[in-house]
């Protein structure tokens, strides 16, 4: 079976041995928006973002009120979604399952005690969303989507929140657990027995 009937000395001669006479040529320069996209869907600066949404949201559950770990989750999950979103990725209806996810998870362990239905579900709606946002899909017809691009998105986005998890663990551990620790003055570290009962003078 033949592939090439011919070969040419540059662009210009291979559209003429094609047969075309008028034609024009125009070169693609990417711009400096499109280099910054570029850099941002790299699997491996996406997977930075993740790790920084999930320790952010994180730290904000083991200081609520401390306003700075959420800000940067806030943040981090913008620059995670933005260029996904002008790329044609990710869909408004896969920034809401995630956005979704995040209240479920927040009500699961703010309001509700224990772990149930909602702490699940808010979970299956975070890792759907960030998997989601990095496919070619129309809603869920990945016929589309190669296989290959499929795994690398699972794997980032996995990858990413159980380092997430494990950074967040060890950082908690170093913060929170030393007397030396930044935010040492947030979190209570003296329990007063109510058996003991000082009487003052009258």
């Amino acid at each position: 079976m033949d592939f090439a009937k011919g070969s040419g000395t540059d662009i210009h001669d291979v559209i003429e041995r094609a047969g075309f006479k008028n034609y024009e040529i125009r070169e693609y320069k990417p711009s400096g928006i499109d280099k910054i996209i570029g850099f941002l869907v790299n699997p491996v600066v996406s997977g930075l973002l993740i790790m920084l949404i999930i320790g952010g949201i994180y730290f904000e559950m083991q200081t609520p009120g401390a306003t700075f770990p959420i800000g940067i989750a806030i943040l981090a999950a913008v620059v995670y979604f933005a260029p996904l979103y002008l790329e044609g990725l990710a869909e408004n209806w896969e920034i809401i399952l995630f956005i979704s996810g995040i209240v479920l998870l927040a009500i699961e362990i703010l309001i509700i005690p224990g772990f149930g239905v909602a702490g699940i579900l808010g979970i299956l709606f975070i890792f759907s969303g960030l998997v989601l946002s990095l496919l070619n899909n129309n809603w869920f017809d990945f016929r589309e989507v190669q296989p290959s691009k499929l795994y690398v998105s699972i794997g980032t986005v996995f990858i990413s929140i159980v380092l997430a998890f494990a950074l967040s663990l060890w950082g908690s551990a170093k913060i929170f657990g030393s007397r030396r620790g930044i935010f040492k003055n947030l979190a209570l570290t003296t329990v007063e027995s109510a058996g003991k009962v000082i009487l003052g003078s009258i």
